[in-house]
């Protein structure tokens, strides 16, 4: 086709050409006809070399638009994309934190029944025979923590470590490896704790004795003393609810010499026995708090030494 525009173009262009030179005067002669016809073919060259340049323009033109149609339909790809990916990271989000909650709630329900657990069997008898020996067939529980149970027995209380339990009686009263792990992972921590802290008491006694800090051991010596106050108020009130334990152990045991029933009067000689307990319980704190007591007096008197007054 474009051969024949072309071909067609040149035939009129030469036509014209001839028609042109008919009515042109006749002195111009042959030699002017030639040179038009130079002219007329330089302008078909040139016709030729634009209509070939326009033709690429087009294709480029039309290669461009649909490169364009290309990068808006990957563009929008990508932006579905990134639209789902973030709808993703939140529903994941909203798993993780579903999953840790109920994570928490889990092991608060497990922490919840332990305790009811242990707490309940506070005051029974159990059976250590399996591992323990005969002797230790019928003995009431009196405190459990993660390493041990202590139980009374006719000699007095006894402490039997988790490793010298069974497998029954550790089911029965939640214990496990797991909590102990647990356990000594925090007393680790807290001696951690106290370590660094006696550290930087030590460090700081090591200063104050270089540059004679009055005010900072003047304020240790008030947190000492007031220490002291709060634990010997403790120790007095526990005396208190031990008098009144063994008081009503006491009566308990008057109510059941005097109980014609042999089975109340077992009864109320278990409930008089619990009360002892109890008492023992609160004679042990408050052994342990006078030892706290008089470490923390000890400390008081050597800042007394000083001369602070």
């Amino acid at each position: 086709m474009k051969r024949c525009l072309s071909s067609s173009l040149s035939i009129c262009l030469v036509s014209s050409l001839f028609v042109s030179c008919l009515e042109e005067d006749e002195g111009a002669g042959i030699e002017n006809l030639s040179d038009k016809l130079d002219g007329q073919r330089f302008d078909i060259g040139r016709t030729k070399e634009f209509i070939a340049l326009e033709e690429m323009k087009i294709k480029k033109y039309s290669q461009a638009k649909a490169d364009m149609k290309e990068v808006e339909r990957l563009t929008a790809a990508i932006a579905q994309n990134e639209e789902d990916f973030a709808k993703a990271k939140v529903s994941f989000q909203e798993l993780n934190e579903s999953l840790s909650t109920t994570e928490q709630e889990l092991k608060q329900a497990r922490m919840n029944y332990r305790a009811q657990v242990r707490k309940e069997a506070i005051g029974q008898n159990i059976d250590l025979s399996e591992t323990m020996g005969e002797k230790f067939k019928e003995v009431r529980v009196m405190a459990i923590s993660p390493l041990a149970i202590k139980v009374y027995m006719p000699s007095g209380p006894t402490t039997v470590p988790l490793k010298d339990l069974s497998e029954n009686v550790r089911e029965m009263l939640q214990m496990g490896e797991d909590e102990v792990t647990e356990h000594l992972k925090k007393q680790d921590e807290r001696a951690t704790a106290r370590a660094e802290k006696i550290k930087k008491w030590n460090e700081g006694k090591a200063n104050r004795a270089k540059e004679a800090s009055k005010q900072e051991i003047l304020q240790r010596m008030k947190d000492l003393q007031e220490e002291i106050y709060e634990r010997e108020d403790a120790i007095n009130v526990r005396l208190q609810e031990m008098k009144a334990w063994k008081s009503k152990a006491s009566n308990m045991d008057l109510d059941a010499s005097r109980e014609k029933n042999e089975a109340k009067s077992q009864k109320i000689e278990r409930l008089a026995e619990l009360a002892r307990d109890k008492a023992r319980d609160l004679s042990d704190k408050n052994s342990d708090s006078w030892v706290v007591v008089g470490r923390l007096k000890a400390e008081l008197e050597d800042l007394k030494r000083r001369g602070i007054r």
